[in-house]
């Protein structure tokens, strides 16, 4: 039977599953041409729905009357310019109904290009930057009067001018909002900033942010529904705390410190979160010390847990080195007091290329993480006594968790083990 045989109302089913028609009705070298790393699809004549209104005029009307059908794509990811992209970007927004709710990727950040060293670099490369800058602005003007339908937007840019009429939007409320992701491909630690405010986005489930400049609002309401929080370019330890103070259910963390300061322990509030399985902190600079932030911190559901502190961090316990404004010299026993608040025995990866321990402490670390499956260790600390107690300790062959293991044996399940830059001779 063709499709053509089939009632309107399953035909409507079929055009909503793009996966299931283009897999179904287009050609191989179509789907070639028009499959993208985007999660959502990027608008082409060879694919739906543009290639639906072209095929019949039974067709055509009823990938008309599919508002479902134009209220997702991605702009910008193939090389086009905001300025190009305005027309299609129209067409599919006067396609939707009032009641759809709408997913946007915006990617307006020089796709394959080398990353900028400057400000200026970033425009010369555009070439244009005042018609790109007014381009984006354009593109914003056509996206923002549907933000109470916004479920998913996702906006790269190249700068923060560009992003800002986006992040206004955002406080005048997007009440149908899961994911938010923002980033800015200029990473200047400098000028004006913005503070985000999510006051008015109540379902927001994930928050991405890779741009500095961007910064927490204290006044954020308490945000139930957020699971994921990625924060790329974070300048403040407590920005994070403050952020995690609002999401009494997140699930996951993954933070990128850049030159932010310890913070005194007594400025610091005891959080406990529940349901945060996956934590992965990267420090960089030698004034990122996260100790007082890890201590802050209990998390009895933790699974996957990931440390990488820069090299200035390392001579610091290792060598003696001082660093103005790194606390913690002598002995770094956070991720140690981390595991022990933790029900450790639920951990399976350990991540630690970089950390700033003693041996001591890190043999500490692994008996505590002993039902870890997958092990990173680097720096110092690992010597070549650390690894005869890991070695050949790996359990069965078959990954068979009944069998028996000596309990004095450190890591016993242990199925991977990656080293960095350690101190041991093997």
């Amino acid at each position: 039977m063709s499709l053509a045989a089939f009632p309107p109302e399953i035909l409507r089913l079929i055009f909503s599953q793009p996966t299931l028609f283009q897999s179904h009705s287009l050609s191989s070298t179509s789907l070639t041409t028009s499959l993208t790393t985007n999660h959502l699809p990027t608008p082409s004549s060879q694919t739906a729905p543009l290639l639906l209104t072209w095929i019949c005029s039974s067709w055509r009307h009823l990938a008309l009357s599919t508002p479902t059908l134009w209220s997702s794509l991605s702009l910008g990811s193939l090389g086009t310019t905001p300025t190009a992209d305005l027309p299609i970007l129209a067409l599919f927004l006067s396609r939707t109904a009032d009641a759809v709710p709408l997913s946007l990727e915006l990617h307006y950040d020089l796709p394959g290009s080398s990353k900028p060293q400057g400000l200026q670099a970033a425009l010369a490369e555009q070439r244009q930057s005042e018609s790109y800058l007014s381009g984006v602005r354009e593109v914003a003007k056509l996206v923002i009067p549907y933000r109470e339908r916004w479920k998913d937007l996702t906006v790269n840019v190249l700068v923060l001018g560009a992003l800002e009429p986006f992040l206004q939007a955002l406080a005048f409320g997007a009440p149908m909002l899961e994911c938010l992701s923002v980033s800015t491909k200029y990473s200047g630690f400098f000028g004006a900033h913005h503070e985000l405010d999510l006051k008015r986005c109540p379902r927001l489930r994930m928050v991405r942010i890779l741009s500095p400049m961007v910064f927490f609002d204290r006044s954020m309401p308490v945000l139930e529904n957020l699971t994921s929080l990625e924060l790329l370019f974070c300048q403040s330890q407590l920005e994070v705390l403050s952020w995690l103070s609002c999401a009494p259910n997140i699930e996951r963390l993954a933070i990128a410190l850049y030159s932010a300061q310890p913070i005194s322990p007594f400025a610091v509030p005891k959080l406990t979160l529940p349901h945060l399985s996956s934590v992965s902190i990267v420090c960089f600079y030698g004034d990122c010390d996260p100790g007082t932030l890890l201590d802050s911190l209990t998390l009895p559901s933790l699974f996957s847990f990931r440390l990488a502190m820069s090299e200035v961090m390392r001579d610091v316990i290792d060598h003696g080195v001082e660093v103005p404004g790194v606390q913690g010299q002598g002995r770094w026993m956070h991720v140690v007091r981390l595991l022990e608040r933790a029900d450790s025995e639920k951990l399976t990866l350990l991540s630690l290329p970089d950390t700033p321990m003693s041996p001591a402490e890190l043999r500490r670390t692994l008996v505590l993480a002993r039902n870890c499956r997958h092990v990173v260790l680097g720096g110092q600390a690992v010597t070549d006594e650390i690894l005869q107690e890991i070695e050949g300790k790996n359990g069965s062959a078959d990954g068979d968790e009944d069998v028996d293991t000596d309990s004095s044996l450190l890591v016993p399940k242990l199925l991977s083990l990656e080293l960095h830059d350690t101190a041991a001779s093997q």
